[in-house]
């Protein structure tokens, strides 16, 4: 017997196989409609906890940075800002961080 793969699913499977992942929080749905999704190889709450381990391991808390060296600075690998952004939010929620600032270009990050 031999099996061949087309590589492909019906939207239907890949719907149900992403809503499986969105549980899990591997998956965000960008819209109601279900027909773009986020995947994520690393959920926001790991990067949240690399992000605070890199700042605990640089001695940084209490530091006020931008956005642009969080993700862009010398210490750093680039980091997409959407997702940035979705684990600095972890790390508000968790009381570990603030930000601040009026425009995204002028953001800052405070780490407790």
């Amino acid at each position: 017997m031999s099996f061949v793969s087309t590589g492909r699913l019906k939207q239907k499977d890949a719907v149900e196989i992403l809503d499986a992942m969105a549980g899990e929080g591997a998956v965000e749905w960008d819209g109601t409609t279900k027909s773009t999704a986020i995947i994520y190889w690393r959920k926001p709450e790991e990067w949240a906890n690399a992000i605070y381990e890199w700042i605990d391991n640089t001695g940084q808390k209490g530091s006020v940075l931008t956005l642009y060296e969080i993700s862009e600075g010398d210490l750093t690998v680039s980091q997409d800002p959407y997702i940035l952004r979705k684990a600095l939010d972890v790390l508000v929620k968790r009381g570990s961080a603030q930000i601040f600032g009026a425009s995204e270009d002028e953001r800052g990050v405070k780490f407790f």
